[in-house]
């Protein structure tokens, strides 16, 4: 064999080497699976949002007027829905002054009705006094004795304080801004002092009194230092002072 041609067959035979020996291409890996999403847990339900205001009342995002003959029922109605936030509990209730205060009562007894041990209600007041005050049924006050005292704006917007049983009424005339709240509480004092065995007092104002008035004689309460009421009541029907005043 000439040497040349024993040349071209040894690099033919190289070449056959290195194509045998050549590394193939590692394969792709495969692609990692993606996890499943876990689902998010649903945000726990909570209670629905109070108001009463010159419409009527807001629960959640349901309104109901209290102008109709059948608004305690679907007061109650609605609230029933959501009956597992208030049973046994202390209802927060922003108030406007210038509702019926027939509203806030109509309200506070729906709210017993399913089961609220009272209403904690709001209300923008004069700023010595406490900007909120807690309100039971009249359910829960129907057992308090016949002293228990009860406390009224009139219609000129003086005051009238008297027994629950009935009986002559200490009355205030009206001061230089709204009802005589100082003197007032000197009369709530006196019958309170008579009446040792109860602990709830009653509230109401007469037809055209706003809710506001109501409310800042129930807050001017918790500011006397001789009579103290462990719970107050807001009477819905506007009662004749001095007479007795029977509860539903």
């Amino acid at each position: 064999m000439s040497r040349a041609r024993f040349f071209l067959v040894a690099l033919a035979a190289a070449c056959v080497a290195c194509e045998k020996e050549a590394p193939r291409p590692a394969a792709s890996a495969a692609p990692a699976e993606t996890p499943a999403a876990v689902p998010s847990k649903p945000p726990e339900p909570t209670a629905p949002g109070l108001a009463v205001d010159k419409s009527g009342a807001m629960i959640g995002f349901e309104r109901v007027s209290l102008d109709s003959r059948d608004a305690p029922q679907k007061l109650r109605t609605e609230l029933e829905r959501h009956k597992r936030f208030f049973e046994g509990q202390e209802a927060k209730l922003p108030v406007e002054r210038k509702v019926k205060p027939a509203w806030v009562s109509m309200v506070v007894e729906a709210l017993g009705a399913v089961g609220a041990a009272r209403a904690l209600v709001r209300t923008e007041t004069r700023a010595d006094f406490p900007g909120e005050v807690g309100f039971v049924p009249l359910a829960k006050a129907k057992s308090a004795p016949a002293c228990s005292v009860v406390m009224m704006i009139l219609e000129d917007r003086g005051t009238a304080v008297w027994k629950l049983g009935g009986g002559v009424a200490g009355k205030r005339g009206k001061g230089m801004a709204g009802p005589d709240l100082t003197l007032t509480g000197e009369t709530v004092e006196r019958y309170a002092k008579g009446c040792s065995a109860s602990t709830v007092g009653f509230v109401a104002g007469a037809d055209g009194v706003e809710w506001g008035l109501v409310f800042d004689l129930a807050a001017s309460t918790r500011r006397l230092p001789k009579a103290y009421f462990t719970d107050l009541a807001v009477l819905g029907e506007p009662p004749v002072a001095g007479r007795p005043v029977v509860l539903p």
